[in-house]
């Protein structure tokens, strides 16, 4: 069974840094962000 994630802030610093790890650790990610330009970030 895989884990959802959602994390709020995770187009920059903190955020950013847990969707990715969470992501490398088999996580399905959900991340918000205030712009769409924010979002392709990830």
């Amino acid at each position: 069974m895989s884990k959802v994630c959602l994390v709020t802030g995770g187009t920059r610093g903190i955020g950013r840094a847990i969707c990715l790890e969470l992501g490398r650790n088999g996580c399905t990610v959900i991340g918000s962000a205030t712009t769409p330009a924010g979002a392709d970030n990830v």
